[in-house]
């Protein structure tokens, strides 16, 4: 309503105002019909990375099994044939981890259990456990901060941190890997890092290193699939929160990812 007034200032009237809306309801439901898409097609995507990686891994099996019985026998095999063996074995070992990695990739948002309230210092004890000849071999010194509880799936936080921790540890040349776990309250939640003293990462690569499949260093310098950053965005994405990643791309690297204290703004 817009008021009309006399020369004393006194309102004699109201104009009623009407307003279009024609364009702005075909644009929500626009948007609402994109999202519905875009929701239908993760799922489907899901599916697919699911049913293509469990279908994968009976054959696989077969492949290293029968590969590995022809080595048995390698006494009545040439040099050359026993090395292509070893080729078929290595690249069905490799794909077989590539395997496992898409279909934790895959399962994440389907198979994940309901978010609670969990002990983060119980999921980063275990992560480290998990990862203790890793750390032993490579002679890299651990610093943990104490962490509050937040709300996740415990297993999946545990494969965060392992995660995390485990690229820090893979991607350092220093005689002795350092890596600091912490932490900060920020409001209602809680801003996690992974800190290292490693081979750092060029600021242009931050948001690439969270696809899936990207790797910037080659399988012969540095194993891996490509999934595990990714994988990691996933479960902080499922919990709620956010992961990002800061470096000056040759001292190190910080990866940051924020949890909730309580259960607003988590998925299920």
């Amino acid at each position: 309503m817009t008021p009309v007034e006399d020369n004393c200032n006194n309102v004699v009237f109201l104009i009623k105002e009407a307003h279009d809306v024609t364009e702005h309801k075909r644009r929500e439901a626009e948007l609402t019909r994109l999202n519905d898409q875009l929701t239908t097609s993760n799922r489907e995507l899901e599916q697919f990375a699911y049913v293509a990686s469990h279908d994968l891994q009976e054959p696989l099996r077969k492949i290293t099994s029968y590969a590995q019985l022809l080595l048995e026998d390698a006494e009545n095999l040439n040099p050359d044939a026993r090395r292509d063996i070893d080729v078929v074995i290595d690249g069905a070992e490799r794909l077989k981890v590539l395997v496992g990695d898409l279909l934790t990739f895959s399962r994440v948002t389907t198979l994940g259990r309901p978010l609670s309230l969990v002990d983060a210092n119980e999921c980063l004890q275990a992560a480290l456990e998990n990862l203790e000849l890793t750390i032993q071999e490579s002679n890299s010194v651990i610093k943990c901060d104490t962490f509050p509880a937040v709300v996740a799936d415990a297993g999946q936080l545990t494969r965060l941190f392992q995660n995390l921790i485990s690229n820090a540890i893979k991607y350092c040349d220093e005689a002795r890997p350092t890596v600091h776990i912490g932490n900060r309250v920020v409001d209602s939640q809680v801003e996690c890092f992974v800190k290292d003293n490693g081979l750092g990462i060029e600021p242009r690569y931050f948001d690439k290193v969270f696809e899936i499949f990207q790797r910037l260093h080659g399988r012969t310098a540095y194993s891996g699939t490509g999934i595990g950053l990714a994988i990691c965005k996933r479960i902080v994405e499922r919990f709620g929160g956010r992961i990002w990643v800061d470096s000056d791309g040759k001292s190190g690297t910080t990866f940051y990812f924020t949890l909730n204290m309580d259960s607003q703004g988590a998925q299920a």
